[in-house]
């Protein structure tokens, strides 16, 4: 886990709760799916066959506020080339907790979290 001041950064459950807010506030999203290039999501089953597979990815966080209690969106490293030492990461809020600075905040915790808390040999 990954904290911040606001967020919670965890790696997917697969809880009940965590699928139903993902639902509710982002992968049923269009708007919001389709920003990064991902599909939309309507379907609990379909989502909880996705955060199996999420579960497998070891610098995939699901984005919880702190306030609210609600998983809010995601952030992950989502392809690392360890032989050209490049990373990408990709991120999602959903839509009603925009404008916060969340995706800003979830960011600098991962990068931070790479940098000094792997043993990643592309983040040493």
């Amino acid at each position: 886990m990954i904290e911040t001041e606001r967020l919670l950064l965890m790696h997917y459950s697969g809880a009940d709760k965590e699928i139903r807010d993902m639902l509710k506030n982002w992968i049923s999203d269009p708007a919001v799916q389709e920003e990064y290039g991902e599909p939309v999501y309507a379907a609990f089953t379909s989502v909880k066959e996705l955060v199996e597979k999420y579960q497998a990815e070891p610098y995939r966080w699901a984005v919880w506020e702190k306030k609210s209690g609600e998983c809010i969106g995601q952030i992950a490293f989502c392809k690392i080339w360890d032989e050209i030492h490049t990373a990408e990461i990709e991120y999602c809020i959903g839509q009603s907790f925009q404008g916060n600075r969340y995706a800003g905040e979830a960011l600098k915790a991962v990068i931070d979290y790479a940098f000094t808390q792997t043993e990643h040999p592309f983040f040493l």
